[in-house]
């Protein structure tokens, strides 16, 4: 702004400066009065680069302001910031203390525990008692996994009559004691006993079957099955069922026809004369 203000003073210059070919010489009215514009100009151009340097100044200031202002946030979040780690300390410090303070009690109580068994034994003795009873056992044998078992063949052993009473149903599951005490009481009651329990033992099997169950775990029979293999245990035994069903509906049958082809009973009179009976059809 100032540069074009002074190439127009230099123009305005130029432009009041007599020509040469001109005969009139300028006054010196009009030399002063381009002077004083020329100062007026120049002075202007002061007045513009002092506004200049102004603004510049303003902008430096507010610009430091806000640098500082920022510093003064930094600050700020900086100091919230440790004020939170120290609440953290604290918390963490105060959760410690009530930790030692509960490990504390707990060894309060077993140095009483001790102290009263002292009095019926050895400090060794209830020393080593207590490590006994607290520390797990290294020597002792991990129970294994139970194998698991076929359902369907279950089904098949409780479907066959003669597998049941004779505890094979249960040699299978690995019920060995209960299954020698079936075979022994079918074999002292001559299968009248082995027919009860395996009857017994058929029912739980088939309802479990039904059930659609993965184990068993009823009268000694324990076992864990296959997932595979609930659907085809469903379908035995509701065939099971049906069986059985069929099966009694027969032997009610036959012992109603059995009933009714039986032969007739003569009835004889007594008191009737010598040699005279009278026999008449008992029904």
């Amino acid at each position: 702004m100032s540069r074009n203000l002074w190439v127009a003073a230099q123009v305005l210059f130029v432009a009041l400066r007599p020509s040469a070919g001109s005969d009139a010489a300028p006054t010196s009215q009009s030399h002063m009065a381009a002077t004083r514009r020329l100062e007026a100009i120049a002075s202007i151009a002061e007045l513009e680069a002092d506004a200049t340097n102004e603004v510049e100044e303003v902008n430096r200031t507010a610009a430091d302001q806000k640098a500082s202002k920022r510093s003064a946030q930094n600050t700020f979040a900086a100091r919230e910031q440790k004020n939170e780690v120290e609440q953290v300390n604290r918390t963490a410090a105060g959760q410690k203390a009530a930790s030692a303070q509960r490990v504390s009690v707990a060894a309060a109580a077993v140095a009483g525990a001790l102290q009263a068994r002292k009095a019926s034994m050895g400090l060794d003795q209830a020393i080593s008692l207590v490590i006994t009873d607290a520390l797990p056992d290294p020597d002792a044998p991990a129970s294994p996994p139970k194998k698991k078992k076929s359902k369907v063949i279950l089904m098949l052993l409780e479907m066959v009559p003669v597998c049941g009473p004779i505890g094979l149903d249960r040699f299978y599951l690995g019920s060995t004691k209960t299954g020698l005490a079936k075979l022994t009481v079918c074999l002292c009651t001559c299968l009248v006993g082995g027919l009860v329990w395996g009857l017994i033992d058929a029912i739980i099997v088939i309802l479990n079957s039904l059930s659609r169950k993965q184990s068993i775990n009823s009268l000694g029979l324990e076992a864990e099955f296959d997932e595979d293999e609930t659907e085809p245990a469903f379908y035995l035994a509701c065939i099971a069922v049906v069986v059985q069903i069929l099966c009694l509906c027969f032997c009610t049958g036959w012992r109603y026809m059995g009933s009714k082809q039986a032969p007739k009973e003569d009835t004889v009179i007594i008191g009737a004369p010598a040699g005279a009976r009278l026999i008449s059809s008992a029904r």
